[in-house]
């Protein structure tokens, strides 16, 4: 379903807006993605949000922002190997809701790619449990973006269909979903009101993913500094 790769891509391209292969330079440098990157969730062909894109930009600084002055003032110097680690362990506070995150995913010596993991890994598996779906994932789930995406298609197919079960039309099936989906993950009205702008299936879909990704992120940041933003 489309709407479960407007989520991953979309997670994708906030959660690596942060200092990574460069974190010892100073805020302005470019990070970089690797790991669990690009390469294998797709971020969309011009790197961009599209539903969001003014929330993505800004969810993406406040991170960045987020993370660099509570190391920066954690740390008091330019020590690399320090201050990666402090972002380790910001970014592992602000996000590693299921406590699998830091163990499954330490192997990862980059930096971006270990967010990647924990984030990504972690949204998942909140998103599953809003669909109140607490079954077992794969054995590499954390490594494996087919075994994520097979672990939100099978919550989502499963949910929508004990739930739509009335539906009498495919279109009737589509919209039920949708709705379902927006309601149990909490959607704010007004991010619904702006996917149901986009008349397309796939549009709203991916606008949906987009607004999924976008509270998310707002609702764990304020983790990393203890303020809630």
């Amino acid at each position: 379903m489309r709407i479960l790769m407007g989520i991953l891509a979309a997670l994708l391209l906030a959660a690596c807006q942060q200092p990574a292969g460069n974190a010892g330079a100073p805020a302005g440098a470019s990070p970089e993605v690797s790991g669990l990157g690009s390469e294998q969730f797709g971020a969309g062909k011009d790197g961009q949000m599209h539903y969001f894109r003014a929330e993505g930009d800004a969810v993406g600084k406040e991170l960045a922002v987020a993370l660099l002055d509570a190391c920066y003032g954690e740390i008091g110097g330019l020590d690399k190997a320090a201050f990666q680690a402090c972002l380790r362990d910001r970014m592992t506070q602000a996000f590693d809701d299921s406590g699998k995150g830091r163990a499954a995913c330490d192997h990862y010596g980059a930096l971006d790619a270990y967010a990647d993991c924990v984030v990504i890994g972690n949204m998942v598996l909140q998103i599953r449990h809003q669909l109140q779906d607490d079954s077992p994932v794969g054995a590499d789930f954390w490594n494996s973006k087919d075994t994520m995406i097979h672990a939100m298609i099978k919550s989502v197919v499963i949910g929508a269909t004990t739930n739509c079960r009335s539906a009498q039309s495919e279109l009737e099936v589509m919209a039920c979903a949708d709705e379902w989906f927006a309601g149990r993950l909490d959607i704010p009205d007004e991010y619904r009101r702006r996917c149901d702008a986009n008349k397309s299936d796939d549009d709203r879909e991916a606008c949906l993913g987009e607004a999924v990704t976008v509270q998310y992120m707002r609702t764990h940041m304020g983790r990393i500094s203890g303020k809630a933003i």
